[in-house]
């Protein structure tokens, strides 16, 4: 009778389904749905395994799932955005993300049922297994007792250091192929060079994200330059765990001030492949942005920062202590969809910018503001920097540089995930120009063939 209970309890484990589950987020909440009969289909389509509603606002869509070899196969009659990229069909991967209407559908997992033996039938009893049993487990008790000192822990974490005093150090993840550039916090006294350019933007990633192309064609060009982030991004969330573990990478979700330290270890991986040879940490708080009751105006940020011109000042001293011709940062508020703290820092630079020079003390002769390649219709004019001609030296595509920097954010899914994708799905790189001094030619390599006096009248208007 134990055998047969063991072996009815073994088929129906073995014939539980594949599930796969799925999170449906919008701007106010989430919730996940667990499915078990294939093909789903998800949509406002009515009749659809996984009904959403659009309020009549827009056209139905619907996609639809399948069980792959190693994923899923998403399939649509309309081009829907899978990570980032408009896609009729594609194979998705665990944490694959698809934007339909208002709603963000994650794959969250897939859940396979691992198929059990079946039991070894008996067919001799000892009559006296019982008290056998019972004195076993006594002896078991006796000789390893339940109680007592847990074992010592095995493969422990080696520690992070960061920002422990005056100066500011990191122990550094070891993939960055190139020399790592020289950190400083906001305490430590800056070796300042002359500087080709400056980058300033708020969080780890952007500086690749948004500027990648760029920077790798500033550093094939003999260039050099620094990068300042203005925050730790500490409020952001950890792939775990869909990233790798060990190292500076524990089996557990990082948050807060221990997510800003392997953040910037991270960035500073990044910006070697870019060939950055300062990274300065602003160390401003970065604010969770999850839903839409998380947003925050541009002037709530800068009042949370200690106000505008707080920051000026503080910036100032690095613009002129390392005199860039040109700066590349976020843009104001201008109508494209943007993170309020990429504003935030936009606003910060323009007031920064327009104060040196009335004040005669800014070197500053260009200046780039990045945009978004999938936002570019809110530009009339902008510069296009190709990715695919390769560095003279390495004979690697700008674009490869920029995706092994991308691959260095392990802990950010927009950068090492969605990032990569997306970047690989757009031809180019692209700038506003806020400014640009008529006489101020381009430097040659960089992807900028236009001529200064065109770039000079490219000018966004100051705060349109």
């Amino acid at each position: 009778a134990r055998w047969r209970r063991r072996a009815a309890a073994v088929n129906r484990h073995n014939a539980l389904p594949t599930q796969v589950v799925l999170e449906v987020r919008t701007s106010l909440r989430r919730w996940t749905h667990t499915f078990s009969k294939f093909p789903i289909t998800v949509g406002t389509t009515p009749g659809c395994t996984l009904q959403l509603t659009n309020g009549g606002k827009a056209p139905d869509q619907a996609f639809e799932l399948r069980l792959a070899d190693e994923g899923l196969l998403f399939s649509s009659k309309e081009k829907l955005n899978v990570n980032g990229v408009p896609r009729r069909s594609v194979e998705i991967q665990e944490g694959g993300q698809v934007r339909l209407g208002k709603y963000r559908i994650s794959y969250e997992q897939l859940i396979l049922t691992t198929p059990l033996p079946p039991p070894a039938a008996t067919y001799w009893r000892i009559a006296g297994l019982p008290a056998l049993s019972i004195v076993a487990a006594t002896l078991l008790f006796v000789f390893h007792p339940l109680a007592g000192a847990p074992p010592e822990p095995t493969g422990a974490q080696p520690p992070i250091v960061l920002s422990t005093g005056p100066r500011t150090t990191v122990e550094h993840h070891a993939s960055a192929g190139s020399s790592l550039p020289a950190l400083y916090g906001p305490r430590d006294t800056i070796r300042y060079f002359d500087a080709d350019y400056l980058v300033i933007h708020a969080h780890p990633d952007d500086e690749t994200l948004d500027f990648g192309i760029l920077l790798a064609r500033l550093d094939a060009a003999g260039l050099r330059g620094a990068v300042v982030l203005l925050t730790d991004g500490q409020n952001g969330r950890d792939q775990y765990p869909r990233r790798e573990t060990g190292g500076i990478y524990p089996a557990y979700d990082l948050t807060g001030n221990e997510l800003a330290q392997v953040r910037v270890v991270e960035a500073r991986n990044a910006m070697a492949h870019l060939g950055v040879d300062a990274y300065i940490r602003g160390m401003l708080p970065n604010f969770p942005y999850n839903s839409i009751t998380d947003q925050l105006t541009v002037a709530q940020v800068l009042d949370k920062w200690g106000g505008l011109w707080a920051i000026v000042d503080a910036l100032a001293e690095v613009v002129v202590g390392f005199s860039p011709e040109l700066v590349i940062s976020p843009d104001l508020p201008r109508g494209p969809y943007e993170h309020f703290e990429h504003e935030a820092t936009g606003v910060i630079v323009a007031t920064l910018l327009d104060s040196l020079n009335t004040s005669g003390l800014s070197t500053v002769r260009g200046h780039l503001l990045g945009i978004d390649p999938l936002q570019t219709s809110h530009y009339d004019k902008f510069v296009e920097i190709s990715p695919w001609d390769l560095n003279p030296v390495t004979g690697v595509s700008f674009r490869t540089v920029q995706l092994r920097a991308l691959a260095e954010h392990r802990t950010q899914r927009d950068s090492s995930v969605v990032g990569i994708e997306t970047r690989l799905a757009v031809p180019a790189e692209y700038y506003a120009v806020g400014f640009w001094d008529p006489e101020f030619a381009p430097p040659p390599g960089i992807g900028i063939d236009l001529p200064s006096g065109v770039l000079s009248e490219m000018a966004l208007p100051p705060g349109r």
